[in-house]
């Protein structure tokens, strides 16, 4: 539990990318938003496929849902901020 605000702010630091407008959230319940939900559809669904499991919002249909066990490591933390932004970056959003 003590480390849970470093791995916020870790999360919070390496998913930066113009397509997410905003990040909500706290502690290891974050959701990024997008532009519009077909972009959140896209992220989550080509995360999938690399092993990365996200999930809708239900009231928010522009937001991916993280919500990571407590005890994820550092790395893992990085390795699926990577996915998260290399599925952004194959989208080619203008």
């Amino acid at each position: 539990m003590e480390q849970i605000a470093e791995k916020e702010a870790l999360i919070r630091k390496l998913l930066q990318h113009p397509a997410i407008l905003e990040i909500r959230g706290q502690g290891l319940m974050l959701a990024p938003i997008f532009k519009n939900p077909e972009i959140a559809t896209q992220v989550i669904l080509k995360c999938m496929d690399q092993g990365l499991f996200l999930f809708w919002l239900l009231f928010e249909g522009s937001a991916v849902r993280i919500t990571p066990p407590l005890n994820i490591s550092l790395p893992e933390i990085k390795k699926g901020c990577q996915i998260i932004l290399s599925v952004i970056e194959s989208l080619k959003l203008d």
